[in-house]
């Protein structure tokens, strides 16, 4: 029953990239429900954070904090760490999303937990969701070191999708500036990725219409 649950919440996931919106809040929404019939652990901690994640994308932070902070609640009580920095990551973003200062704290956390513990995915969301916010509330300077630091990363592991993602939201961080070549540039090895997300594309193709 547990591979099934995580099958379950991962295609919520596969389903975001692929932007089809239909599936995820079903998928992640089941999850939950399935495991809630069991005893709190470490798969449902995880089931919450996966909602407040997908919340967080579709910009609904009030609900999505809600999960995050669900999910954090649950993870501290069980000593699950990874799961704890999944959720801070997740509740940070949506927080910020609303200028909450709290999610910086969040999201400090999140990274900090990551890179001592080699958790890459974890880690270069928490550099992704820095940049991003900054860029959504106009503060190019606080981005800036969050796109450079997060792009290093993504580079020295291997993460291609990190990758590729971050850099469409760089692209308009740079057309925002008015630094309209670069943010071409920017925009244009983005769309040359091959098999590209809509995640990604969109943004890309955005700044460059």
């Amino acid at each position: 029953m547990s591979t099934g649950l995580t099958r379950r919440r991962w295609l919520s996931r596969i389903n975001w990239f692929l932007g089809n919106s239909s599936s995820i809040e079903q998928d992640a929404a089941e999850a939950v429900q399935l495991l809630e019939t069991l005893p709190p652990g470490p798969n449902l901690a995880m089931a919450y954070s996966n909602r407040s994640h997908l919340l967080m994308l579709a910009s609904k932070n009030d609900e999505a904090v809600r999960w995050g902070e669900r999910a954090i609640e649950l993870a501290e009580s069980l000593g699950d760490n990874e799961t704890l920095a999944y959720a801070l990551n997740n509740a940070g973003a949506a927080l910020l999303d609303v200028r909450d200062e709290r999610g910086s704290a969040y999201l400090e956390r999140s990274l900090h937990m990551a890179l001592a513990r080699g958790w890459e995915e974890h880690a270069s969301r928490a550099y992704t969701n820095l940049a991003c916010c900054a860029l959504n509330n106009h503060n190019y300077a606080l981005a800036e070191p969050f796109f450079h630091k997060g792009l290093a990363y993504c580079s020295e592991h291997d993460l291609d999708s990190f990758d590729i993602y971050l850099r469409s939201w760089l692209a308009r961080s740079l057309f925002e500036q008015g630094h309209w070549d670069e943010a071409a540039e920017e925009a244009t090895r983005v769309l040359n990725h091959y098999r590209l997300s809509p995640a990604a594309k969109i943004p890309a193709l955005t700044i460059l219409g």
